[in-house]
């Protein structure tokens, strides 16, 4: 071999790792991108809110207690993966007020709030989803009830339109009046936690709350709709438990809710009015109905996206 050529050599040697190495960078490059293209952070969020008042008060309780009431919830999706398994994260907050004695207007009584971690996995036509709810509620300025709380593991299944602004959003549009699309369904059960694996203190899961086991439903219809304006449907909202005090028999608790919705079909957004009547058995809390509206008619507006 000439000379000339051994000096050629290293630098031939030095171009094929140059482009052997540039070739993997490339891979990897391209490796990286469809990996990271199967995610999608914050693909999306929902805000129910809203504000009613209270009819048909059936004693003196209730008339201090449910003067007006207001719910807030946001739902953040924090990550899917191939827009199949969702991340979502629910905060709700309630807040109530009422008319106590000597009131000249109302009286902020009560602020619960909830914080609802969810895996939802979007599979057609179903979704199915698994998470914890926390809740708590609060008394304002008093302390007739103390704090109750607890934590409750769930899973549940609901239709694709389930969600206030999905369902709104195809039976707005008059190519999208069918029957699937006027029908939307929800239910989940749940367990309440006292205790994992030992480690944590029953207070600290639930606090004043004997609930062992709840099945919660929530089923809508569309009636009719008319031009341009206004769309009405049927929702039926059930809750059926087991509560178990230590020391004591269990019994069943429920409650059913009957509304009337009528929404909005013109804007961007959605909302509607409400006519809600609601008849339950719930548990006592020191012995009076904190959370019996047994036979009140409540009466709203909603606005969601």
């Amino acid at each position: 071999m000439k000379p000339a050529h051994r000096h050629m050599i290293p630098l031939l040697l030095a171009s094929i790792a140059f482009f052997t190495h540039a070739s993997t960078l490339g891979k990897l490059d391209t490796l990286a991108e469809s990996f990271i293209s199967n995610f999608e952070f914050l693909p999306e969020y929902h805000i129910d809110i809203d504000l009613s008042t209270f009819l048909l008060h059936k004693n003196a309780f209730f008339r201090q207690h449910y003067f007006f009431e207001n719910n807030t919830g946001l739902e953040m999706g924090f990550l899917s993966v191939r827009n199949t398994v969702y991340s979502l994260w629910t905060f709700e907050l309630f807040t109530g007020a009422g008319q106590l004695p000597g009131n000249t207007g109302f009286s902020l009584l009560d602020i619960d709030y909830s914080l609802i971690p969810t895996i939802e996995t979007r599979l057609m036509p179903l979704y199915i989803d698994v998470g914890v709810e926390h809740r708590c509620f609060h008394e304002v300025d008093r302390s007739d009830f103390g704090l109750v709380h607890w934590n409750k593991l769930f899973c549940g299944v609901e239709s694709p339109n389930a969600r206030s602004y999905t369902y709104w959003k195809r039976l707005v549009e008059d190519s999208s009046w069918t029957m699937a699309d006027r029908i939307s369904y929800s239910a989940r059960w749940g367990v309440f936690m006292y205790s994992v694996f030992g480690m944590l203190d029953q207070m600290f899961l639930s606090r004043d709350n004997w609930k062992e086991h709840e099945l919660t439903g929530d089923f809508r219809f569309a009636l009719f709709k008319t031009p341009r304006t206004w769309m009405f449907n049927l929702r039926l909202k059930g809750m059926l438990g087991w509560w178990h005090e230590p020391g004591h028999e269990g019994f069943p608790y429920w409650r059913q809710d009957f509304i009337f919705e009528s929404n909005f079909r013109r804007g961007r957004q959605g909302g509607l009015f409400f006519v809600e009547y609601i008849l339950d058995d719930l548990p006592l809390y020191n012995g009076l109905p904190r959370f019996s509206k047994d036979r009140l008619m409540q009466v709203g507006v909603r606005f969601f996206i």
